[in-house]
């Protein structure tokens, strides 16, 4: 138990480390807002941190209340905590390194503009400009992976 203590200490420690060097870096590039649009308020990120300390929390509670050996249950939940912690961080920084890429945060960024025009002006919205592309072909949604510049097309309309 004392392992898996370490383990999401560690997590932890290293998640906020980088995180803030993602964000001191970013700062340099792009505009507070897009900053908080994009890192702070990202489900991924906050999932993983809350896991982070949940398990951490979770292992101390229960090493705390036992005093010789702990219970089985215990034992396998803190365990299976452990290796849970250990996956998603390792989503985590493969999430996070796609987040920070320029079309990612480009996207991002359109997708919010168009929410918001599109909730201020909606009848508007969509006789003048119709369906976006992305929705009459949704196999070209931007994925995760590289795509050609060609592919990536999603602000054109039709």
């Amino acid at each position: 138990m004392q392992a898996i203590i370490s383990l999401a200490l560690s997590f932890l420690v290293f998640t906020f480390g980088s995180l803030l060097v993602a964000i001191q870096i970013a700062s340099g590039q792009l505009t507070p807002r897009i900053i908080a649009t994009t890192l702070l308020r990202d489900n991924v990120i906050r999932f993983t941190v809350g896991l982070f300390i949940f398990t951490l929390l979770f292992v101390i509670g229960a090493i705390s209340r036992v005093n010789s050996s702990a219970p089985a249950a215990i034992v396998w939940i803190s365990a299976a905590l452990g290796v849970l912690s250990l996956a998603a961080f390792l989503y985590l920084i493969d999430h996070s390194a796609r987040l920070l890429r320029p079309i990612s945060i480009i996207h991002s960024v359109a997708e919010q503009g168009f929410t918001v025009i599109e909730s201020v002006y909606p009848e508007r919205w969509r006789e003048s400009v119709g369906p976006c592309r992305c929705e009459m072909f949704p196999e070209r949604r931007m994925r995760s992976s590289y795509t050609p510049a060609h592919q990536t097309s999603f602000l054109l309309w039709t």
